[in-house]
């Protein structure tokens, strides 16, 4: 039996080994990927927005308040805090800042009473970080699944498989993707309703319009800036019944109700058991929504880029980010597929453009008009698209030098792209490890200068306390003046014997900790910390966001 069955199997793998191969080796890649991730985030202290996420996502799978941080929705917040059900997790629900929230929202009272949650009576902040945040990296590594497949599709197995590899060696994708936030789960079922109207595109059948809907709704219950694109696939879906003989009006109305439902069923199962009844209407998430459309309109942030600190807006700072903190060779990728698309040396048709273009492209120029300036991750879903068009770019790439050129030469130099692409995208990943979130290329200064370009979720986060907590364990520092951007909340978890500092104690002496956003925000100011930086070197660094001095 068994000599009959091998032979078989042996020619089956020789007549399918790309089918097979490709495939085996995108999974390994993101197997890895998910392991690199893990890895990177065991020092990482708290980030700024995570504390109301878990707090957020853990009250209404445990309890069913779903008012908590009211300007993001609870699906991936919810996600990452189910492991917390399983745990024993203290929250102290007559915290004011917590049993107010449903009536009286107030950021600072949420986000302190968030803070204290990881450290109430014996919670271990270590502990409930790591379990919430490997959800969130198991879903960056399935969203390497989607865009796998959608490149597939677009451009074949090879794209697919280099599409991934960016994916997967990508600082933005590796640092956002392990943190308990909404941007790139955000970003990866914006993908998946792209790749889902694809399909659709190609087959109106009602399994994939079932498809479609449901990926919709779970970027809409991701992040509230998402919402834009639920007009957008509407107008799509219109833009090809209009191009075809047969035209499913109906289910326009099908994507419609059928979003709005599975919204009201999500928020109603987990609200029910505050608002009974009334919680499947889903009045908590459109107040959210217009909560976050008034601060679009009109909250002016505080922000920093390229050495000026400034209250509000400028247009050029999501381009200024988008060059600088992308690895370059994801950038020249995207260089070569605008080429190629005016060159129309790829082959898709107008409406196949448009069906892929329109979202991408809306979300960088509404990102243009924002009122405020406070991170790369806010473009963040334009990034699995540019994978995507990178790596159709460069097989278009491959094919066409191997029509031009002699075989040998066309395999020499297509050799030496793929080398070029590998150690490079493979050196930026690990020299940059663990610290994916400061992550600058090397044109703007590389990670280590990178603070000088911009700061806030873009280098210093507050992810690195716990390595400044090793560093005064590791020298017995008794005592540590720090100021930080992200507050001292975090160091307060380590037992860190900090004091607080401002820019006028400049009589003080000792080790001091300056967070490099610090620096950063109080450059333009009269009141900044030039009484060292001027004067004094840093003794060291915790990570690559916190500059640490001796004051004698």
């Amino acid at each position: 039996m068994t000599e009959q069955i091998l032979p078989k199997i042996t020619v089956f793998l020789k007549k399918n080994k790309t089918q097979i191969l490709i495939p085996l080796a995108t999974l390994i890649i993101l197997y890895f990927m998910g392991l690199l991730m893990f890895a990177s985030i065991i020092n990482d202290a708290s980030t700024s927005d995570e504390p109301p996420h878990i707090l957020s996502g853990y009250a209404a799978l445990k309890y069913g308040h779903d008012y908590i941080d009211p300007e993001h929705p609870l699906f991936a917040k919810s996600l990452a805090a189910a492991p917390l059900l399983f745990q024993d997790i203290k929250l102290d629900r007559t915290d004011p800042g917590y049993a107010n929230q449903k009536n009286d929202f107030d950021i600072g009272k949420m986000f302190g009473a968030s803070r204290r949650f990881l450290n109430y009576s014996g919670n271990d902040p270590d502990g409930i970080l790591l379990s919430t945040r490997i959800p969130m990296i198991m879903l960056t590594v399935f969203f390497g699944v989607i865009i796998f497949l959608f490149t597939k599709k677009l451009f074949g197995s090879i794209a697919a498989f280099i599409a991934t590899f960016f994916f997967a060696t990508e600082p933005n994708i590796l640092a956002h993707g392990s943190l308990v936030n909404t941007d790139l789960a955000a970003s990866g079922f914006v993908v998946m309703t792209v790749f889902a109207l694809w399909i659709y595109y190609e087959k109106q059948s009602t399994k994939r319009l079932v498809f479609l809907i449901l990926s919709l709704s779970l970027a809409l219950l991701s992040k509230y800036s998402t919402f834009v694109i639920f007009p957008l696939i509407l107008i799509s879906m219109i833009t090809i019944y209009l191009t075809q003989s047969r035209k499913p009006w109906k289910h326009l109305i099908y994507t419609v109700i059928g979003v709005l439902l599975i919204i009201s069923l999500f928020y109603g199962v987990l609200s029910f058991r505050d608002r009974g009844i009334l919680g499947f209407l889903p009045i908590q998430y459109f107040t959210g929504l217009a909560i976050v459309l008034d601060e679009l309109s009109g909250d002016l942030r505080f922000s920093y880029l390229l050495g000026e600190s400034y209250y509000g807006s400028r247009w050029y700072y999501f381009p200024v980010l988008f060059l600088a903190k992308t690895q370059i060779t994801t950038l020249l990728s995207l260089l070569l597929f605008v080429i190629y698309i005016i060159t129309k040396k790829i082959n898709l048709s107008r409406k196949q453009l448009f069906l892929i273009l329109l979202i991408p492209i809306t979300f960088f120029g509404l990102a243009l008009t924002t009122k405020f300036n406070i991170g790369v991750r806010h473009i963040l879903p334009i990034y699995p698209f540019i994978f995507i068009f990178g790596a159709g770019a460069l097989v278009t790439l491959i094919r066409l030098m191997q029509k031009a050129t002699k075989k040998k030469i066309s395999l020499a130099g297509i050799t030496l792209i793929i080398l070029i692409i590998v150690v490079a995208r493979s050196w930026s990943s690990v020299s940059t490890f663990p610290g994916y979130l400061s992550y600058y290329n090397i044109a703007f200064g590389g990670t280590e200068n990178g603070w000088k370009v911009s700061n806030d979720s873009n280098y210093d986060w507050g992810q690195d306390i716990k390595r400044l907590d090793e560093y005064v364990r590791n020298n017995n520092i008794e005592s540590i003046a720090l100021d930080n951007y992200t507050g001292h909340y975090s160091s307060e978890y380590y037992n860190i014997p900090t004091t607080n500092l401002t820019p006028n104690d400049t009589n003080y002496k000792g080790y001091l900790a300056l967070s490099t956003s610090v620096i950063a925000f109080n450059e333009d100011s009269e009141k900044n910390y030039s009484w060292v930086i001027d004067k004094y070197k840093p003794i060291a660094k915790a990570g690559y966001s916190i500059f640490i001095y001796k004051i004698e």
